[in-house]
């Protein structure tokens, strides 16, 4: 409806329902008041936009049925674009999600600007009777809100609040701030995941930096406390990556694409981990945000990659896909293709390699450009193998092709031994 797109998508956490955020820019007559902030460099004013909507899966995936059971449509009298889409199940809602969107009034497209007249809101919303979206509040943030992520073991939400993170909880009239990291990222927090007490921020430039979420500690038998809720970096990378998307595969493991075709899995050293805990518990305590030492923000370890591949398109989601025998890391790219990566044992990784040698020596691309360095593109292909590619071709090969792949793998595996 309203000619919108489909711009960010979020999952019930229960129950099979689809809460997805339409929006554009220049889809209606923005009001005449409203226009001069929002120009454009060729003059033209932008006039956003936007509409959430909540979708039975059920429904949608048996009858084929394109109505969504709920939806609410922001006016183009308030010429406010949506950037941002997140839930969290705050532990006074009794298991039901709270839906919010970050939301800016007047926004510049060329520089994402927005009117300091009109600061940028997180607008949370509440779906009744399994029909009806109702607006609650709106929380005043000072810079652009680009991720959500929830923390579902702490009833709070995770936000990318400009080049800073933040957590909140549900208050009765507005989102109520825990604890943040200022300037944690150089440009922007593209992208937000969390898994258990862990945080994951992807910057829009910077690649991505892990941080560890501390609780307010509970007072004791007799005694208050005034301990507060801690944020802390935990790892960064060393390389620069333009972030996409995220997923965790672990605690101390996350994967990552960027806008160069490329995923890569990240691990956090051990030590980082314990350096990190004994950082957190020294600064839970009454201590001004700031007073912080530089440690919170600038973490001394870096994360190893241990996994990195170009596939070749712009990878926008990633998803783990639990298995009766394991899981697999499945992925979706810009141009419309879907791949999976599939974990093995070393020793099988070793196999499939010399498999994927043997096939290149005797597929000779016609262009002359060879298939590992292609792979390689903007860094070191490591930690996989290109089954797809083998199996590709030795479909196509005939018996002498397919004699010499197997003596190429013998040889790699006696040299091996």
């Amino acid at each position: 409806g309203q000619g919108l797109t489909a711009r960010k998508v979020v999952l019930h956490p229960a129950e099979p329902l689809a809460f997805v955020l339409f929006a554009s820019a220049n889809s209606a007559p923005a009001p005449k008041a409203a226009r001069d902030p929002c120009q454009s460099p060729t003059g033209e004013a932008n006039q956003h936009l936007w509409r959430l909507a909540v979708y039975d899966l059920v429904t949608f995936a048996i009858r084929t049925v394109f109505d969504p059971i709920a939806e609410r449509l922001i006016t183009p009298d308030a010429n406010e674009a949506a950037v941002s889409l997140g839930l969290f199940t705050p532990p006074e809602a009794r298991g039901a999600p709270i839906i919010v969107v970050g939301a800016v009034p007047n926004l510049r497209v060329v520089g994402n600007g927005f009117d300091p007249d009109n600061l940028p809101l997180i607008r949370c919303f509440a779906l009744e009777h399994g029909t009806q979206l109702r607006h609650q509040h709106a929380t005043t943030v000072d810079a652009i809100p680009y991720s959500f992520a929830p923390l579902y073991q702490f009833g709070l939400l995770a936000a990318g609040v400009g080049t800073s993170v933040r957590c909140y909880s549900m208050g009765s009239r507005q989102l109520l701030r825990k604890c943040q990291l200022k300037g944690i990222v150089a440009n922007g927090a593209a992208a937000l995941e969390a898994e258990g007490g862990i945080i994951a921020v992807g910057d829009f430039h910077e690649s991505v930096v892990l941080l560890k979420f501390f609780p307010p500690p509970r007072a004791g038998a007799g005694m208050a406390t005034t301990a507060g809720a801690v944020l802390v970096a935990v790892a960064d990378d060393f390389v620069q990556r333009h972030v996409v998307a995220m997923r965790f595969l672990d605690l101390h493991t996350v994967a990552a694409s960027d806008r160069f075709g490329n995923v890569v899995v990240l691990r956090v050293p051990g030590a980082a981990t314990v350096t990190a805990n004994a950082l957190g518990a020294e600064l839970q305590g009454p201590v001004p945000m700031a007073e912080e030492p530089e440690a919170v923000t600038k973490p001394a370890a870096k994360l190893v990659a241990v996994t990195q591949m170009h596939v070749g398109a712009i990878v926008t989601g990633i998803a783990v896909v639990r298995q009766q025998e394991g899981a697999v890391l499945a992925y979706q790219a810009v141009d419309g293709q879907a791949g999976a990566f599939v974990p093995v044992a070393p020793r099988e990784l070793d196999h499939l390699r010399d498999i994927e040698a043997a096939v290149r020596v005797e597929a000779v691309p016609l262009v002359g450009r060879e298939h590992e360095r292609y792979r390689s593109t903007y860094g070191p292909c490591r930690g996989v193998a290109d089954c797809d590619f083998a199996l590709f071709h030795v479909d196509r090969f005939g018996a002498e092709a397919r004699a010499a792949v197997e003596e190429g793998v013998r040889a790699k595996a006696i040299e091996r031994a």
